[in-house]
């Protein structure tokens, strides 16, 4: 006879589905950012306009934006790894995929506007904390952005 256990067959677990962000919270959020416009901001607008997911935001450097062209290139990825029990570390690599690297064109109503962010930054600084030595971490930005998704 098999243990009690072997013969319950639970309900497969269903992700709780989530919804895209519909017209008029897309023009909030847009709202939102143009009011308050500092890079951790317009990354919602990258996330939102170009379709970059979280970890290619806090991948990108100013020298990644080509203004003259109007184009994005997209060449590495940031997420947090395990490097031991108990023990992660920030991991800036290539994306996992060879078309995960890739040009995107930048709107035009974004150009500007990333422009004037820009300013006289460095061009080997970190787009979203404006510094040369680290990245923002996917899992704090995302902490941040629900702060400015609420607001």
């Amino acid at each position: 006879m098999a243990p009690l256990e072997a013969s319950i067959k639970l309900p497969p677990v269903q992700p709780p589905k989530e919804e895209p962000l519909n017209e008029s919270e897309r023009r909030n959020m847009q709202t939102f950012v143009l009011a308050h416009p500092k890079p951790r901001t317009v990354g919602l607008l990258l996330t939102l306009v170009m379709g970059l997911r979280i970890g290619k935001v806090c991948s990108l450097r100013w020298e990644d934006f080509d203004f003259a062209r109007g184009i994005l290139s997209v060449q590495r990825t940031v997420s947090r790894i395990r490097v031991e029990q108990g023990k992660t570390a920030i991991s800036v690599r290539t994306p996992k995929t060879s078309q995960s690297c890739r040009e995107i064109p930048i709107p035009d109503a974004l150009l500007p506007l990333l422009q004037k962010l820009r300013g006289d930054l460095p061009a080997n600084d970190w787009f979203l904390s404006g510094k040369m030595d680290k990245p923002v971490e996917p899992r704090k930005y995302l902490k941040g952005l629900t702060g400015y998704l609420e607001k």
